[in-house]
């Protein structure tokens, strides 16, 4: 489907495309029952934002030429006289296809396909800031790595698997985990780990219980599984401890999957006296957590409190953590500490799957560790991102008599931020993102999406200081017409 598009006319894009495919419609080329691009292939082809197509297309339904089709198969189609039974034909390859994506995930996911798009102004999805470069020390591993001398061809997959494990141990020390490599399991991401832990222990219909808000990916891993989520609302230091409690009794939950450090979206960190309380209950009901530690580095004051993993003396808390936010390349290493029977166990179920992290990768991260340059990159990524935070806190004062107001983190690179209950919070974001600024609206890290039209998350990963005070302006003129 050929479309021209004059970026500089006076006439809005999506209105040239909805022209365009009404020409296209008139003349012949799409006859009826055609099925158009889906709303990411047409904007990916036409190099425009997806809610310019969806825009369009809504221009085409309103002028009765085209239909969108919620049943099997789905999609757009262009206007048939026969559009009611179109459902009754039986796409075979569409029948077994179980994943469930909701609209949720599927903004969610939609943030990190436009993470490279120059147009906007990215607070949406945790990506690492490629401007918070390695430190020179990272020639020295480059040179090593592409060593043609043959000293690097000796190194086999194994020798460099276990040292990174040795490197993971030293460490966690720092932070006051004390653990041995055989309590270490690599993975490619936090992600990846908790879909393992999942084929491991649970079964369909199962219980876990989760924070909420929550973020909406790993929602939807438990959830396609056929793992029932039980939802607990957050403090401002951390879990509601006596709705806990009480899902707890009355779920009888296999697992609690929590992130009690710079948790994601919020920012809350949970208190040590919640730690303390979380694991007495966790213990009196026999429920085991899976602890996801991905943003403790990046805290603001220097001071770490004591994850629920070293606070547990009963081996009921599973720890996870990731490279992705800390390491310069974006190496998409993670790792898993457990009992040793759990990790060996795990290690011999991911060997089955053949799903082995990159050897180079591994090399890189160990050789950056062992010269010291791991360290300096990280001591300066959390300055910037304490820098950052200051900054979009600062800003945003200047919004708040406009019915913004946020939680202040003690670390992390995500400020949760609540808008005024008259302020219609689609509308805000919908403008926000037609005027160049994309963010995280609250309602998709809710179960009852109702709950967050007065929430959004803004992301400083990878936004420059320039960004951030243009994005609060974006925000703030928006909310000024709104009020008006």
């Amino acid at each position: 489907m050929e479309i021209s598009i004059n970026r500089s006319s006076s006439t809005p894009i999506y209105v040239q495309i909805t022209k365009a495919i009404e020409g296209l419609i008139w003349d012949g080329t799409l006859p009826k029952g055609t099925k158009l691009p889906s709303e990411r292939m047409l904007a990916d082809e036409l190099g425009v934002h997806r809610n310019t197509i969806i825009k369009a297309y809504g221009m085409l339904m309103e002028n009765n030429l085209v239909f969108s089709s919620r049943k099997r198969p789905m999609g757009y189609f262009i206007k048939d006289a026969v559009e009611s039974d179109f459902s009754k034909k039986f796409f075979p390859l569409e029948k077994p296809i179980l994943f469930k994506l909701r609209e949720s995930e599927q903004i969610f996911a939609d943030s990190y396909w436009d993470d490279e798009r120059q147009d906007l102004i990215h607070m949406s999805g945790i990506v690492m800031d490629k401007t918070i470069g390695p430190t020179p020390k990272v020639d020295n591993v480059l040179d090593n790595v592409f060593d043609s001398s043959g000293y690097n061809g000796t190194l086999s997959y194994q020798k460099e698997t276990e040292l990174l494990k040795s490197n993971i141990c030293n460490l966690l020390s720092e932070r006051g985990i004390r653990v041995e490599p055989s309590e270490v399991q690599l993975v490619s991401e936090t992600n990846h780990a908790v879909n393992y832990l999942i084929n491991l222990y649970l079964r369909f219909g199962d219980v876990v219980i989760v924070e909420e808000p929550i973020v909406p990916d790993m929602s939807s891993l438990f959830e396609n599984k056929g793992i029932t989520l039980i939802s607990v609302p957050m403090d401002y230091d951390g879990i509601n401890l006596e709705a806990f409690e009480d899902a707890v009794m009355r779920h009888k939950p296999k697992f609690f999957y929590t992130i009690p450090t710079y948790h994601n979206p919020t920012g809350i960190t949970m208190s040590l006296e919640k730690r303390y309380a979380v694991l007495n209950i966790t213990h009196r009901y026999k429920v085991p957590i899976i602890e996801d530690d991905y943003q403790n580095s990046f805290g603001y004051s220097g001071e770490h409190l004591p994850c629920l993993f070293t606070l547990d003396n009963t081996g009921s808390v599973i720890y996870l953590d990731s490279f992705t936010m800390a390491f310069p390349y974006g190496a998409k290493i993670g790792y898993m500490i457990g009992p040793e029977e759990l990790i060996e166990k795990l290690g011999y179920i991911i060997s089955i799957d053949e799903t082995y992290i990159s050897n180079l990768s591994q090399y890189f991260i160990n050789e950056y560790i062992r010269n010291g340059g791991y360290e300096e990159h990280m001591r300066r990524a959390c300055s910037v991102y304490r820098d950052k935070m200051m900054l979009l806190t600062r800003e945003l004062e200047k919004c708040r008599s406009l019915g913004i107001s946020y939680y202040r983190p003690k670390g992390g690179v995500v400020l949760w931020c609540t808008i005024a209950s008259e302020i219609n919070g689609q509308e805000l974001y919908k403008t926000c993102l037609d005027k160049g600024l994309i963010y995280m609206p609250g309602w998709i890290f809710y179960s009852n999406q109702s709950k967050g039209y007065n929430k959004l998350r803004l992301c400083i990963s990878r936004t420059s200081n320039e960004e951030i005070i243009k994005g609060v302006s974006i925000i703030k003129d928006v909310l000024e017409n709104i009020k008006k």
